[in-house]
């Protein structure tokens, strides 16, 4: 494949992608005129969230965190840095989304229309996101179906509210996903053509993905865990049985992409090392241990509805004796309470995910569900349908070292996002990535299962 094609094929990606950005909305009216909305539009908004209270702020997610990103991101292009009385920004958020915000006004100003330009970025990232799933798709199908199987992703709304629509776009997420899709994509490639430096450059979209949301650096950290175990697994099984449990080119390249990744993420844990005496990637577990031993009353007088409806305060539920405990709550006090009655946390988390996975378009950024309707209960059925079809096809050809490495993949995620709905409370925009993973990999899933001869990856 030329660099001509893949240049034709990402300018049309992109043609369609700005289009779907444009013109294909799921949202509701009120944020059509989000598109034009610039930096200074935006920081009168949060002017004027300056005045409630921190759990009113968060309730208000329509523009509490774009407005927060927006304002320090004013801040860097105007001073080069944040101010020490807001480093609390990048003590519940990395850096990744902020900074490209403040070089976007810093080359283009303060009354540019960033939500727009924001969405041009995007359909820029997707269109090699698509362009290397094609890469892998032609080893095992027709041309014509493996351009058009990377577009299936955006016939789902969740796709299109997350990833590309204005309110989506202005949370940052959709460049740390797809970053993240292009850290899956180049792993399969690496071991297809057995690259190393194809491998250190999906540990690159690894590391990246994690500068844009705090999610993606604890997967890095999970990946980490499971790559280290698979790898001793495998050499204690060749050591016993005088055979391999993994392809040798499958261990090099994960060992390669954590690598990468961890090299990419050096520099903020140098920063946050240096000035606040730390190496973890955000700071943001004091709220969460305060929330789980809070009382409903007292989060309902907060303002932290959602909280107690998406089963915030778990400790205190679990156990009467925890309750208003703030000063106490930590994560030993989280991990006995789990410990000493894991059934009954899980019956009370088991209570309400239900209407959190099944739950409409427009509950999105609502700190509470809406009913659902027949079209919504269709798609999310399609998706959990999905998530079962990979886990039957990773049993039946788990000696792929292609399924394996998307096995090393897989747990990380789930693992990570098991331990999220666990212990954070839900809301029904954290499951929007999760769903979005599940139909990324259930497409990579079709295309991998062909048992067409494989050729060399061009």
């Amino acid at each position: 494949m030329s660099f001509k094609h893949k240049l034709l094929l990402g300018f049309i990606y992109f043609l369609i992608l700005f289009f779907i950005s444009l013109f294909v909305k799921d949202v509701s009216n009120q944020y059509d005129n989000l598109t034009l909305i610039t930096p200074n539009e935006l920081l009168k908004l949060y002017e004027k969230l300056a005045f409630l209270t921190p759990f009113e702020v968060l309730k208000s997610t329509l523009y509490g965190d774009p407005a927060t990103f927006m304002k320090t991101a004013i801040e860097i292009a105007r001073d080069g840095w944040i101010t020490s009385s807001n480093q609390w920004v990048f003590n519940l958020w990395p850096p990744g989304f902020i900074l490209l915000e403040a070089l976007i006004i810093k080359l283009f100003g303060v009354d540019a229309p960033i939500i727009l330009i924001l969405q041009i970025l995007v359909s820029l990232l997707f269109s090699i996101v698509f362009i290397s799933v094609y890469i892998i798709a032609v080893k095992y199908i027709n041309k014509k179906l493996a351009f058009l199987l990377p577009m299936s992703i955006f016939i789902f709304p969740v796709s299109r509210v997350f990833i590309l629509e204005p309110l989506g776009i202005s949370f940052g997420e959709g460049l740390s996903i797809g970053f993240f899709l292009l850290f899956v994509t180049f792993s399969i490639i690496s071991v297809s053509r057995d690259s190393k430096s194809i491998a250190l450059l999906a540990g690159v979209f690894l590391g990246l993905s994690a500068y844009f949301r705090s999610q993606f650096e604890t997967i890095l950290m999970i990946a980490t865990i499971f790559g280290i175990l698979l790898i001793a697994i495998s050499i204690v099984y060749q050591l016993f049985k005088n055979s391999r449990l993994l392809e040798k080119c499958v261990i090099t390249q994960i060992a390669i992409i954590v690598f990468g990744a961890f090299i990419v993420t050096l520099p903020w844990r140098i920063y946050n090392y240096a000035h606040n005496d730390r190496t973890s990637w955000v700071a943001s577990t004091s709220l969460t241990y305060a929330n789980l031993v809070r009382t409903s009353e007292k989060l309902h007088s907060l303002g932290g509805n959602w909280i107690v409806e998406g089963r915030g305060n778990m400790v205190c539920l679990v156990n009467n004796d925890t309750c208003g405990k703030v000063k106490e709550s930590n994560m030993a006090l989280l991990a006995k309470t789990f410990i000493e009655s894991p059934l009954k946390w899980y019956s009370i988390k088991a209570e309400v995910i239900g209407k959190y996975w099944f739950a409409v378009i427009d509950s999105r950024w609502d700190m509470s569900t809406l009913p659902t309707t027949y079209n919504s209960d269709i798609i999310n059925w399609s998706i959990l349908l999905m998530f079962i079809y990979i886990m039957y096809m990773t049993i039946k050809n788990i000696k792929e070292k292609l399924v394996m490495l998307l096995t090393w993949i897989n747990l990380s995620v789930f693992s990570t996002y098991a331990m999220i709905f666990t212990i954070i409370h839900y809301e029904v925009r954290y499951f929007f990535f999760p769903k979005i993973f599940i139909i990324f990999m259930f497409l990579l899933f079709l295309i991998i299962s062909r048992k067409e001869k494989v050729r060399k990856v061009s």
